[in-house]
């Protein structure tokens, strides 16, 4: 069974905050809903803003178990929503995905996940998604260290076959972390999207160079304004090197 949940300020009547909270409990007492998508819109008298609605919300979500594919939209979890979700992502053993798209998360909140994460156990390898994509309005506030929490969430998934952070702003430090997992000999990534993020030429040549160790991931796409045909040329020694046959065959041939 898949349930989205699509609430838009534009709808004549909004939930009340009764609503919201008959919704976490009734999402946690559930047993067979796999997929679910929340979108909040941008009312600011949505009730799901205040903070004690929201809080029991999540208390009640907690609860649920059988959710694979979890997804909100505009929800911007506090570090203590978190913490209050975290028998969900810790427990629950069919989760698969995690996406969040335009969110408030800061690093606390990321840490506060990557810690419930920590907490499966045997069930840390389910994972094998997670999605980071900030709106536009806070991509200018979003520091490294959010960044840096992203890319730990995902070094503690140790089955993570797909990640994508769209619409943050990468600093030098930034590529470096995103390196710093490729080479890893834990990195089991297959797919890397780093979308609308700021990356320079110099951040490219970082990325470029960590997949000289890596033979797993398949397909990487980067999106920057600020790329120019230097930093895509960084790529190309590193993919096809062609300055003898030793390096020829000592080229990453594992990426597309």
């Amino acid at each position: 069974t898949n349930l989205f949940v699509w609430l838009y300020s534009t709808y004549d009547q909004l939930f009340t905050g009764d609503d919201w909270i008959r919704l976490g409990q009734a999402l946690g007492q559930n047993t067979t809903i796999n997929v679910i998508q929340i979108l909040v819109g941008n009312d600011p008298d949505d009730p799901i803003r205040s903070t004690e609605v929201r809080d029991a919300f999540c208390a009640g979500f907690s609860r649920n178990r059988s959710i694979r594919v979890f997804q909100a939209e505009g929800f911007d979890f506090t570090s203590r929503q978190i913490q209050i979700l975290r028998p969900f992502f810790s427990h629950n053993a069919h989760l698969t995905e995690i996406k969040f798209y335009s969110p408030g998360l800061d690093s606390g909140a990321i840490d506060e996940l990557t810690d419930a994460i920590k907490e499966r156990g045997r069930n840390i390898g389910t994972i094998r998604l997670i999605n980071y994509i900030s709106a536009e309005s806070v991509s200018r506030r979003v520091s490294h260290g959010r960044i840096s929490a992203i890319v730990e969430l995902a070094e503690t998934c140790t089955h993570l076959t797909y990640l994508k952070m769209s619409t943050l702003r990468f600093s030098q430090n930034s590529c470096g972390s995103i390196a710093s997992l490729l080479v890893s000999k834990k990195c089991m990534l297959v797919k890397l999207i780093l979308q609308k993020n700021n990356i320079n030429d110099d951040g490219c040549r970082v990325i470029a160079e960590s997949l000289r160790m890596n033979r797993r991931l398949r397909w990487l796409e980067i999106d920057s304004d600020r790329i120019t045909s230097q930093g895509f040329a960084s790529f190309i020694p590193v993919v096809c090197n062609a300055s003898s046959i030793k390096e020829t065959l000592d080229s990453n041939h594992i990426i597309e």
